[in-house]
């Protein structure tokens, strides 16, 4: 598909090419216009109980802590804890992810950090949501540990080790979206264009419609 493929296209398909156009710029507007979303988010750390040897107790983390972890982000996805959220003042969309150093395909889930973050188009929304699923969560865990019998001298300690900076703003630079968003505007206008004027050359003769005469 070269430049003049587009233009000839664009040529015998007015109507078509203003239509896309003007869907990709009412997509464009729709895009500019619409409202920042604010993100707060921390991590947190899970911690071994403290005992009476000075040790590092970020140096090596036990398989326990990393299991711990886990049921936390699990348990974020249950309803039962989103209405707890939901009552504690958290009312904008949160996430609970348990740290993964591999990727997608292979994960490596084997250190007891939580990125936990909340999203709304109101920054104290975000804040109050993020504030309120940490909550729910770290009580959570206390009664998970109380429930399996462990003392109050041996329980996984809650740390937030990042973020708390308060919510920022989702959004890029102004440039790089209008230009971004042009240049899609352009590419799906060119394909659209070509694509209809090749499938309507295409169909049979008693479908086409009437071409205009030259002279």
């Amino acid at each position: 598909m070269t430049l003049r493929d587009i233009w000839t296209a664009a040529f015998r398909r007015p109507v078509w090419a203003l239509l896309v156009a003007g869907l990709c710029g009412l997509w464009s507007f729709l895009q500019l216009t619409a409202p920042t979303v604010y993100e707060a988010r921390a991590v947190v750390t899970l911690l071994s109980p403290t005992t009476k040897f000075p040790r590092n107790a970020y140096a090596s983390f036990t398989p326990g802590l990393v299991m711990l972890a886990e049921a936390s982000a699990l348990s974020a996805t249950n309803p039962a804890t989103r209405d707890l959220i939901r009552r504690a003042g958290g009312t904008g969309d949160y996430s609970v992810v348990l740290d993964n150093r591999g990727n997608e395909e292979l994960p490596i889930h084997d250190q007891p950090y939580l990125w936990v973050s909340a999203r709304s188009t109101d920054a104290g929304e975000a804040q109050r949501t993020l504030t309120a699923t940490m909550g729910v969560l770290r009580t959570q865990l206390r009664e998970r540990q109380e429930a399996a019998g462990a003392s109050t001298a041996s329980l996984v300690t809650w740390r937030v080790t990042g973020g708390g900076d308060g919510p920022v703003a989702m959004r890029g630079s102004r440039v790089r979206q209008l230009g971004g968003l042009g240049l899609v505007s352009v590419l799906v206008t060119a394909y659209a264009v070509v694509l209809a004027d090749r499938r309507i050359w295409r169909l049979p003769r008693p479908f086409r419609l009437p071409q205009r005469q030259a002279g």
